[in-house]
């Protein structure tokens, strides 16, 4: 599950093979992609504009796809989560003398670009397997 505040995702694929088709939690948890969908894709390159807070589900419609992992599943959240406090730092052992800590701060921990990479990273698979699963 990706958690967002906004989201434009772009579905890039190729239409000859697949589709994306927006269904309900159950259909997407059962992976049974209904005859009239929420919402259904075919260019091979959609965007989609989410405009409203909540969950969404997308699948690939073509016949057991969903099944292999061509779904994601977004929710787009209200407010921005809590930033996460830094770790305390070890106190120093008495029989070692050590050098002054250098604080490192690991970008990918941050929440926004965090965020921003789960989103690529799924959308990226969920390319790859529809050029994959034909």
């Amino acid at each position: 599950m990706i958690e967002l505040y906004m989201l434009f995702p772009v579905f890039e694929y190729n239409a000859e093979f697949h589709n994306v088709v927006q269904v309900n939690h159950q259909d997407y948890t059962t992976c049974n992609v209904p005859v009239t969908p929420l919402a259904a894709y075919s260019t091979g390159n959609d965007s989609i504009t989410i405009k409203r807070y909540g969950h969404y589900f997308f699948a690939c419609g073509a016949p057991g796809h969903c099944k292999a992992g061509q779904k994601v599943d977004i929710r787009v959240s209200h407010s921005h989560p809590k930033a996460h406090s830094p770790a305390p730092s070890p106190s120093p052992s008495s029989s070692a003398a050590m050098a002054p800590a250098t604080r490192h701060t690991n970008r990918a921990s941050l929440p926004s670009e965090s965020l921003v990479a789960q989103i690529v990273l799924l959308l990226v698979m969920f390319t790859a397997l529809a050029n994959f699963v034909v």
